[in-house]
């Protein structure tokens, strides 16, 4: 009998827990911590193949991703958020698979308000375990590699995977600092 191997479900229950508790718990921390910073931007998150894989073995994808729109939390704000950044992951979800795994964005953002002036900082978007498309959850990590958010892209209406339908994206995110 053949078996076709497929992720473990501790891992995926486990990666799914880690991304609730983040969401839940990282809004509350930082409400304590004088408020977290919540962004929304429309973009694009532009998904290709990195090149051919061995028979057998996973797919890799680049990730695109670029957006703009406000970010409120703080008693420095609004912003307007811009952002751009690149990445890869191994697995497309539902487009070749069941889950995205490895999934490693590094973002540059840049936020502008009246009060506080421009500043450009440098984060990352993750997720060991996600999915692909409509929503993809991710953490948000700092410059130094801490852990300092979460939030989700939604993309592909219709289950459109690449190259068919729109790269149009909303990106949903929280995080403490900045």
């Amino acid at each position: 009998m053949h078996r076709t191997r497929t992720p473990r479900l501790g891992a995926i229950v486990a990666s799914t827990l880690a991304i609730v508790l983040a969401v839940v718990l990282i809004p509350a921390i930082g409400a304590y911590a004088g408020g977290p910073l919540n962004c929304t931007a429309q973009g694009y998150a532009v998904q290709t193949p990195a090149g051919p894989t061995a028979p057998g073995a996973p797919a890799t994808y680049n990730w695109t991703v670029q957006g703009a729109g406000l970010c409120i939390g703080d008693l420095k704000g609004p912003y307007s958020v811009k952002f751009a950044g690149a990445g890869t992951s191994t697995g497309l979800g539902l487009c070749d698979g069941l889950l995205v795994r490895d999934l490693n964005i590094d973002v540059t953002i840049d936020l502008t308000s009246g009060l506080a002036g421009h500043r450009t900082f440098d984060e990352t978007w993750f997720a060991p375990l996600t999915t692909f498309p409509l929503a993809t959850p991710f953490l948000v990590s700092d410059s130094g590699g801490s852990l300092i958010g979460a939030g989700a892209i939604v993309t592909r209406t219709r289950l459109a995977c690449p190259p068919d339908g729109v790269p149009t994206a909303v990106f949903n995110w929280t995080q403490l600092r900045s």
